[in-house]
């Protein structure tokens, strides 16, 4: 765990640098990735999702954990290009945050949703991350549930990532 700080704390510094800006797939500057803002964040995650995340893809769920934290939100991400095992390049990293989602429910619907669209699917992880503390009254919250897919197109076909990302933001109400 300490590995893996640190070298959060290396990609924060570069961020802070801007050694990373307007380089593809990184997140830009913002004072939502303070120390003080990551902290709060990785102390609501599990060990096991902060060791197993590259610096760069943490930082990008983190603010989309934050887009829909506290709401019933869903919010999508495409990283197209993605490197994973010997197809480099060839690979789409698809995420979806969904605020007050279950777990199981949020994976099958995305299963199926990429099912629909005639997706390949290699990997995938869910992690659930709790909603920071709020003094907002009403029910609490089930907090954000985190689907990661990676996922490949049949050979020759190209997906539709807008109507895609409109799927994936509409199963949660079916």
């Amino acid at each position: 765990q300490k590995a893996a700080l640190v070298a959060l704390e290396g990609y924060a510094a570069r961020l802070r640098a801007g050694e990373l800006v307007g380089q593809s797939n990184h997140v830009p500057p913002s004072a939502i990735l303070s120390d003080g803002e990551v902290a709060k964040f990785l102390r609501r995650c599990s060990t096991t999702y902060v060791c197993q995340h590259e610096p760069r893809l943490l930082y990008k769920q983190m603010l989309l954990t934050q887009s829909v934290a506290g709401t019933e939100d869903v919010a999508v991400e495409f990283e197209d290009g993605y490197e994973y095992g010997s197809h480099n390049g060839a690979a789409t990293l698809i995420t979806v945050a969904l605020g007050d989602s279950k777990p199981r429910r949020a994976l099958q619907g995305t299963l199926a949703t990429l099912d629909m669209h005639g997706l390949q699917v290699e990997r995938v992880l869910v992690d659930m991350i709790g909603d920071p503390p709020s003094d907002k009254p009403g029910l609490p919250s089930a907090g954000v549930t985190l689907v990661r897919a990676i996922v490949r197109s049949p050979a020759g076909a190209v997906a539709d990532n807008t109507q895609l990302a409109n799927d994936l933001r509409r199963f949660k109400w079916l």
